[in-house]
């Protein structure tokens, strides 16, 4: 329920998309679980105007109360992070962004500049589709920030359960596992190929079978 209540006051400007946060502002948070979706939290919303569905899938931190967001909208899905601290930032080309650093289980760490939304304390992934990849390949998200004139805050997530709960959520999350897909269609090829030079290139038809018909007189006659 805390979880409920902080991630609809802190979503102002999560992604560029108006619509999530609409969505977030009028949810009741009637989440979608499934033991294959791990902590993941998981809302279907339509479009008022042209009925398209949008889904919007949350994760809590461990800690301290950051959202992780993953907004599946076709060419507008987005991935971002609430802070719900004043992060301030560095601007470039009239954009402001904040530097941060994750590590995907134990693998090297990645420093990355992402940019702040309006409320500034909201971050958005600049490569929605590379960062959710990365976060796939493992279970557990580090991510460090350091909010302005504060020490670094280093936040961690449970991430069990994200391609599942973006496979189950197609077409809408499409962009987010279209390797996945992708890898599924080459083995699929690879399979009918072999089963196809098993046979020799040709398809093999059932014989069909030989039933003894009684004799009539016309067919002894003939």
């Amino acid at each position: 329920m805390i979880f409920c209540k902080m991630a609809q006051q802190s979503c102002r400007v999560l992604i560029s998309a108006r619509v999530f946060c609409a969505a977030m502002a009028t949810s009741t948070f009637a989440a979608e679980t499934s033991e294959n979706f791990g902590k993941w939290q998981v809302n279907v919303h339509k479009d008022a105007m042209d009925d398209s569905r949008f889904i919007i899938i949350m994760l809590q931190s461990e800690d301290d109360g950051v959202v992780l967001g993953v907004n599946c909208r076709g060419s507008d899905s987005s991935v971002g992070i609430v802070w719900d601290r004043f992060l301030g930032g560095e601007k470039i080309g009239g954009v402001e962004y904040k530097p941060m650093v994750y590590r995907v289980d134990d693998k090297q760490p990645l420093r990355t500049d992402w940019p702040v939304m309006s409320d500034r304390s909201t971050t958005r992934a600049d490569a929605p589709e590379r960062f959710v990849s990365e976060v796939m390949s493992g279970e557990r998200l580090a991510i460090r920030i350091e909010p302005y004139q504060n020490a670094p805050l280093t936040v961690l997530f449970d991430t069990k359960g994200l391609t599942s709960v973006l496979m189950a959520n197609r077409p809408e999350c499409d962009g987010f596992v279209r390797n996945i897909l992708w890898d599924k269609h080459l083995a699929r090829l690879r399979q009918e190929k072999a089963a196809n030079e098993a046979t020799g290139g040709r398809t093999d038809v059932a014989p069909v079978p030989f039933v003894l018909m009684p004799l009539t007189e016309d067919a002894l006659a003939k």
